[in-house]
């Protein structure tokens, strides 16, 4: 079981931010919940919540959260790798639902 602190760290580490965390702090919250109700996971309180998560989940809820981070700061070649991984890996988690909205999540601001 992770942290969803854990999940920033590591979504930082992969877009080399390490520096800008207590910056983009505020903002990861959101950015998580964007992600976890598309991937119909639940709201995630705090940074300090357990998430208890499948593999498969691990991986798509990482990728989101990297993909709306890098959109935040501006790098868009790494936005736009992370938004077809995240792609990918929505539609595996998210084919076994009824009915799936046909949107990505959004950053409505930046840092």
């Amino acid at each position: 079981m992770m942290k969803a602190y854990d999940f920033y760290k590591k979504a930082l580490l992969r877009l080399h931010l390490e520096k800008f965390e207590e910056k983009l702090c505020d903002s990861a919250l959101e950015f998580m919940n964007e992600i976890a109700a598309d991937l119909k996971i639940g709201e995630i309180k705090t940074l300090n919540c357990e998430l208890e998560l499948s593999t498969e989940l691990k991986e798509g809820f990482l990728s989101g959260l990297v993909m709306l981070l890098s959109l935040a700061v501006g790098d868009t070649q790494q936005n736009s790798l992370y938004t077809e991984l995240y792609n990918a890996k929505r539609a595996k988690i998210l084919s076994v639902c009824e009915s799936v909205e046909d949107r990505l999540p959004t950053c409505e601001g930046g840092i």
